[in-house]
């Protein structure tokens, strides 16, 4: 029973979605230092798929798992 328990909650979208804000927020601060070192601001703004800062790139936001 834990074991199906840890399968389910991975797909919990609760747990999709903190995984998608930590996501986001690591990867927005990579960016920021690596081009303006200590001194930037977090903003939010669309970004290529297939940038190495994109959030979703592995996660579609709009799948069922997340939005049930």
């Amino acid at each position: 029973m834990a074991v199906a328990l840890v399968k389910e909650l991975r797909n919990d979208p609760m747990t999709i979605r903190e995984h998608y804000q930590e996501a986001a927020v690591e990867n927005a601060v990579k960016a920021g230092v690596a081009e303006y070192g200590d001194h930037f601001a977090l903003a939010i703004e669309p970004t290529a798929p297939d940038s190495e800062y994109a959030t979703g790139g592995e996660l579609d936001s709009t799948a069922p798992e997340v939005t049930e």
